[in-house]
């Protein structure tokens, strides 16, 4: 069945069915509508006769009387009339819908004369209000009737006559040959529904016919796209492999060859570096995918004798391939970069940035940083914390008087005597500016003896600092030292005399209370050093 006539058939369907229930509901209405009027009317003429009744009875006059029940008779609503006294019985065979009006001695209220009983003509009612109510109903039918023809003709027209256009231009579009696609054209100007589905299937084919000429594009493209990566992949200075699940190197090309000097394909990848649980706990993880699916490490190779650094990119990849492959559901990738030489760089760096490029000591900055961690790890292991300022005495005058390069061998000189001095201990050694020196020493050692431990350490550093140093076969130079030195025991922190919370002091703390120790021997008389506890 075509469109058109479903809707036309649904559509008179429900208006019929709709008109009938309105009018029958209508019909209903109407009809009981117009039996409440008549019978309205009725009783208004019933009334209206009351007072020429009421004289008539109270008078007993029959003939008036009789006047006035012609006059209601004569009425097509009223089937009979009468005027009943108080002893008389109404008439039962008349009409069933009676009006009764009371009559009451006009002098006297409280007395009844009798009623006036009119009898309504039920058929005649009956007849008028049904005559009523079907042609309302009758009506009301054309008046859909009407609307379906009308509304069928229109929808005809205007929707299901463009749509079978629609539908046969469409049947038209063969989509074996894309190349040939056309768009529809069934004249239709309206931007209503219709249009914009014109508009869509319009859409559609050109999207179809777009999609087809950029995948013929794309085959032209992949094969030269696969040579483009083939030699990326081969020619590439950066290591790229593909590892399967048991670790086995499953694809890698020239440069990754290359970085560990033969083909490792089949090979089991976390054995060529120093740290293979680290790799295979990392290569674990991403497998799982519980973590993370791509992860960046900085490993160590060695390729004979020589230590390689090595960062290495691992990330999951899905095997995109129709059919399944038996050995594995996931391959990672793998990117390895030979940056040993960017490494050596930054630790000379570093090393340059934290160390005094004349003596090789470290510098303030990172001594300070240094001299801070080592004392909260004594306090932690509960160990003795001693800091030195170390002053050179008679330094000046040689450099006035050698040149800045004697002063420069002076300055070389002690920090090899300071550092082989300090090596037995935990001791770190800084060049704190000019010619001071800062050490720092954590003594294991919290009953008595320490204080002469660093006194026994003072007395060999005065007395290697004050041996002559030779700077060339000609001339000898001498320095001596001040040295200020302040220990602090973090055991003595619950003792009762204890005035200051040791816990709180701080590096610069004891840094300040030497370089004043230090200070005061510089007044005193030079080359000696003292001890102070905080």
């Amino acid at each position: 069945m075509k469109l058109s006539l479903r809707i036309s058939l649904t559509l008179a369907a429900l208006s019929l069915t709709i008109s009938l229930i309105v009018a029958g509901a209508s019909y209903l209405y109407q009809l009981r509508s117009a039996t409440e009027q008549n019978e309205s009317l009725v009783l208004q003429l019933a009334q209206g006769a009351q007072r020429a009744s009421v004289i008539a009875a109270y008078l007993n006059d029959h003939e008036l009387a009789n006047e006035i029940l012609a006059g209601l008779i004569n009425n097509d609503l009223i089937a009979d009339a009468e005027i009943q006294t108080s002893s008389e019985q109404p008439n039962v065979n008349q009409a069933q819908n009676i009006v009764k009006v009371e009559l009451f001695n006009p002098f006297m209220a409280n007395e009844k004369l009798g009623d006036l009983v009119v009898y309504s003509n039920s058929d005649y009612i009956q007849q008028q209000a049904t005559e009523t109510s079907l042609l309302t109903a009758y009506m009301l039918l054309g008046l859909s009737f009407v609307t379906v023809i009308s509304v069928g003709l229109f929808v005809r027209i205007k929707l299901t006559a463009p749509l079978i256009k629609l539908a046969d231009e469409f049947l038209k579009v063969d989509v074996s040959k894309p190349n040939q696609l056309v768009s529809l054209d069934i004249g239709y100007q309206h931007k209503d529904e219709i249009g914009l589905l014109v508009k869509k299937v319009n859409s559609l084919i050109s999207a179809l016919q777009t999609q087809y000429l950029s995948e013929y594009e794309l085959r032209k493209s992949t094969e030269t796209l696969q040579r483009r990566f083939r030699l990326l992949f081969e020619q590439s200075t950066a290591g790229i492999g593909l590892l399967e699940n048991d670790g086995r190197v499953n694809i890698s090309n020239p440069a990754m060859n290359q970085l560990f000097g033969k083909d490792i394909e089949g090979e089991n990848f976390v054995s060529f570096f120093e740290t293979p649980e680290l790799l295979q706990e990392h290569i674990q993880a991403i497998q799982s995918n519980n973590a993370y699916s791509q992860v960046g490490l900085d490993l160590v190779s060695y390729k004979g004798e020589r230590k390689r650094y090595l960062h290495c990119l691992l990330s999951t990849i899905k095997d995109s391939r129709q059919d399944p492959r038996d050995d594995s559901d996931h391959l990672i990738e793998i990117m390895i970069y030979d940056v040993t030489s960017r490494r050596e760089l930054e630790q000379r760096a570093r090393y340059e940035a934290d160390h005094d490029s004349l003596t090789g000591l470290m510098n303030r900055r990172s001594g300070l940083v240094t001299l801070t961690s080592q004392l909260n790890k004594a306090r932690a292991t509960h160990k003795v914390f001693a800091v030195m300022m170390i002053d050179l005495d008679r330094f000046k005058p040689i450099n006035d008087d050698h040149g800045h390069d004697v002063g420069d061998v002076v300055l070389q000189k002690i920090s090899e005597r300071l550092s082989a001095l300090t090596s037995a201990f935990d001791a770190n050694c800084i060049r704190w500016g000019g010619d001071e020196f800062l050490v720092g020493i954590a003594i294991d050692c919290i009953e008595k003896g320490c204080a002469s431990d660093v006194e026994d350490l003072a007395t060999s550093l005065l007395g290697s600092l004050q041996q002559t140093i030779r700077i060339d076969e000609q001339l000898t130079v001498q320095v001596g030292a001040s040295i200020g030195i302040v220990l602090l025991d973090i055991s003595n922190n619950n003792r009762p005399s204890a005035t200051v919370d040791l816990n709180e002091v701080t590096i610069e703390n004891l840094i300040k209370k030497a370089d004043e120790l230090m200070y005061n021997i510089k007044q005193e008389g030079k080359n000696s050093f003292v001890i102070d506890h905080i």
